[in-house]
């Protein structure tokens, strides 16, 4: 029994035009995601959407790994304060 091979998405290459508005839409709205210095990469990235390479694949090799969550500081437990000492009624001098 032949089994059906599963079809990979034909990406089609981009036109220069396509490629610089492909990467500049990426760019705008990835951009606290991406390394800063994601502009030495330019013509790379623009070679690689040229040659039809998806855009979410190019960049991928770009972005910045998360931060780890840092934990918060342990919270001090709270004690209580020493109850007040009881106010005594003022007398009236008689």
């Amino acid at each position: 029994m032949l089994q059906a091979r599963i079809a990979e998405p034909v990406v089609e290459p981009l036109s220069e035009s396509q490629a610089a508005q492909a990467m500049w839409i990426y760019y705008r709205d990835h951009k606290a995601d991406l390394n800063p210095d994601i502009k030495e990469y330019r013509d790379f990235i623009f070679s690689q959407l040229m040659d039809g390479t998806p855009v979410e694949q190019v960049f991928a090799q770009f972005t910045v790994a998360p931060e780890p969550v840092k934990r918060a500081r342990p919270v001090k437990a709270v004690v209580p304060a020493k109850p007040a000492k009881p106010v005594t009624p003022l007398r009236r001098p008689r």
